[in-house]
């Protein structure tokens, strides 16, 4: 289950944490997304000093340099793929998006230099792209490409 709110997204993992005395208690990720055009912005969020995973807009100016910071406070990081949502070309996703129109080699290769500009990055998670995710065609080389490189999504 996930809950957003503004650019903070909450999931609920299933597998509960262990308090100090042994009870079980549900633990929750906070994933900080669409960072990596204001640096500003993410040094604010750094300063809270929780424990959040930063996910990073790739083609963003300041993407490799935010990232390169978030590791260096020990921040996990995430790319954060832009991906065709359902109401382009309303809705533009930006430069680096995966389209529907995109052939395979196409879809690879723009992923590739997605994740080549959020090198620490661990896993993705996509930017609008709900008619993109939609695609099983579509993200099935997304999926496999990010497996080959030990990442999830």
């Amino acid at each position: 289950m996930i809950f957003c709110l503004g650019i903070a997204c909450w999931e609920a993992v299933a597998d509960p944490g262990v308090d100090a005395d042994g009870s079980k208690r549900p633990r929750i990720a906070i994933i900080i997304d669409d960072l990596g055009y204001d640096k500003e912005l993410a040094r604010r969020v750094f300063s809270l000093n929780l424990p959040l995973t930063i996910a990073i807009i790739p083609c963003a100016p300041c993407a490799s340099s935010i990232d390169a910071e978030a590791r260096a406070r020990g921040y996990e990081t995430i790319a954060h793929i832009p991906m065709e949502p359902k109401n382009f070309p309303k809705t533009d996703p930006g430069p680096g998006a995966l389209m529907l129109y995109m052939e395979r080699e196409a879809i690879e290769g723009t992923l590739s230099m997605n994740l080549m500009r959020v090198p620490g990055a661990g896993g993705a998670s996509n930017h609008m792209g709900s008619a993109f995710t939609e695609s099983y065609e579509k993200m099935e080389p997304v999926l496999r490409s990010l497996k080959r490189k030990g990442m999830f999504f």
